[in-house]
């Protein structure tokens, strides 16, 4: 039998390296501009950067609780565990749970709300007192929203389809049961905040997963001209510009060969310029011996990428096929009867902690990193109108707030991709189960199944049980996960086309965000080209 505080020793210094990647990341995107900065924002972002990974590195002490409950030789509790001492043991990791998706819920509608309305209203004429009002004001809007969702989850039993005289007394009985509505109102407001942040999964995540390995593959290297050259070939280009915009009148109408020609002489100064403005940046040559000795480095963490992007993939497809083909209840199979990659490895793990604390915390770390890089590169939007651009240095507060409550409902559905990523180990771990006849053990040892638990046998994990809840007692919220994940594929496989473009487009280096304008000039005069 294990000790189990060794998970949560390992979990607490997780929680201390991720306090300090949340203060790289915010440090990394910040803007520099010292009229725009605030240590408020930044403490805030920084903050929910760090309880948003927290939620998701539970899920492996949660396994790991579960998984050194029972004997592996004979698929029972240890003799010196009480089925009250295994009850106790999933409170506390249960308690943890709500009390981290408290924070959440009270960062994402709370705490980050008020620091954007505070900063937005920060100005020479505002007082304090007048900022903090305001502030106060606009996010109580917020706080009305959660609590609405928690008084709906108070009294949310959904009815049963049969509703005869007796299952209609039945589900009256429930709809009053007192004892367990408040567990049902938090899992209600969990499964409508985490339909939320599919959302974002199947956008910016799947994005940031299709985009990421080419990023890495597809290296842009420093120009190998030097400055003199670049600065020659700027006046050359500059001169030609000028020579085509004096040859016409501001009436006469350009040819399109002029036309093209500008605009082929704008591209090419945008180039220019975004190379010497990257030696101006990356400075001494030591810089750029650093990222010549990188090099190897990137294809390697490229190819890794890669590969773990078609993991997901190919797990997703295999585990929803598998649901889809041998459904027990509510999108559920009772064990996986198609394995996925991910969830053997994870399994196979589990048996020897903490490697799948390590595989699981790199899985989450990818992840992590996928959705910045799609916020990165497609912005904080409304529909298709652009909020804020998330870039390195340049990020306004407002923008990196917004990306941090993003990113707390995009690691709240993350919890719901485990059970698609990997079915048996969120659900059982490394469990085992045998059949017993007549007090004799059957020889071959099954993985865990629903049909199997006991108070001594099979324990669920407490994320299986939440959203086993879910889906068996809200089968809206389990059909629309269980569609969200043919979306998600079809996002990542459709964005990795839409990423070769992106690097494509994006080899001259930084001179779209420092050029925009110019860029959608010459956009538009293509167009009539």
């Amino acid at each position: 039998m294990y000790i189990t505080w060794v998970a949560w020793l390992i979990f607490a210094g997780i929680m201390a390296c991720m306090f300090f990647l949340a203060f790289f990341v915010a440090k990394h995107y910040f803007t520099k501009d010292k009229d725009q900065f605030e240590k408020f924002p930044f403490v805030v972002v920084v903050l929910a950067l760090t309880i948003t990974s927290l939620c998701v590195f539970l899920v492996p002490v949660d396994t790991f609780n579960v998984s050194t409950m029972t004997d592996p030789a004979t698929g029972m509790l240890y003799p010196d565990l009480s089925i009250e001492g295994a009850a106790s043991r999933g409170t506390v990791v249960k308690i943890m749970y709500y009390v981290l998706y408290g924070v959440l819920f009270v960062f994402a509608f709370g705490v980050v709300p008020f620091a954007y309305f505070f900063y937005e209203e920060g100005d020479s004429e505002t007082t304090f007192r007048q900022r903090l009002r305001r502030s106060l004001l606009f996010t109580s809007f917020f706080l009305l929203f959660v609590l609405i969702i928690l008084v709906v989850g108070l009294f949310f039993r959904p009815a049963p389809d049969d509703f005869s005289k007796k299952s209609a007394s039945d589900w009256i009985n429930r709809l009053f049961d007192t004892r367990n509505a408040g567990d049902g109102a938090i899992l209600f407001c969990l499964a409508i905040l985490t339909l939320v942040g599919l959302v974002i999964w199947c956008t910016y995540t799947a994005f940031g997963l299709a985009i990421l390995p080419v990023k890495l593959l597809r290296f842009n290297g420093r120009s190998t001209m030097t400055d003199d050259e670049i600065q020659r070939q700027l006046i050359i280009n500059r001169e030609q510009a000028r020579a085509i915009e004096t040859k016409y009148d501001r009436s006469e109408r350009r040819t399109r060969q002029d036309i093209k020609a500008y605009y082929q002489t704008r591209k090419r100064e945008r180039e220019l310029q975004a190379a010497a403005d990257d030696r101006i940046q990356s400075g001494s040559k030591c810089e750029a011996c650093w990222n010549e000795f990188m090099m190897p480095f990137r294809v390697v963490f490229g190819i890794l990428s890669a590969l773990f992007t078609l993991l997901l993939v190919i797990s997703v497809v295999l585990t929803s096929l598998d649901k889809a083909l041998n459904q027990w209840a509510g999108w559920m199979t009772d064990r996986p009867k198609i394995p996925n990659p991910i969830d053997i490895t994870l399994v196979a793990l589990a048996k020897v902690f903490p490697l799948d604390y390590v595989f699981l915390g790199i899985l989450i770390l990818y992840v992590f990193l996928a959705s910045l890089v799609g916020f990165t590169h497609i912005g904080i939007r409304f529909l298709w109108i652009k909020l804020f651009s998330i870039k390195k240095h340049k990020s306004q507060p407002q923008g990196l707030l917004l990306m941090a409550a993003l990113m707390m409902f995009v690691m709240l559905s993350l919890n719901v991709e485990f059970s698609t990523f990997a079915p048996q180990y969120t659900t059982f771990g490394s469990q085992v189960s045998f059949d017993y006849v007549n007090g004799t053990k059957s020889a071959t040892a099954t993985a865990c199944s629903l049909t199997h638990i006991t108070n001594e046998t099979c324990i669920m994990t407490q994320l299986g049980t939440m959203y086993s809840r879910i889906n068996l007692s809200m089968s809206f919220f389990g059909t629309v996960f269980f569609f969200s994940n043919f979306v998600f594929v079809a996002a990542v496989l459709g964005g990795i086309p839409i990423a070769l473009c992106c690097c494509q487009k994006k080899r001259g280096g930084r001179s779209k965000s420092a050029g925009e304008d110019a860029a959608e000039e010459d956009a538009a005069m293509e167009e009539n080209v």
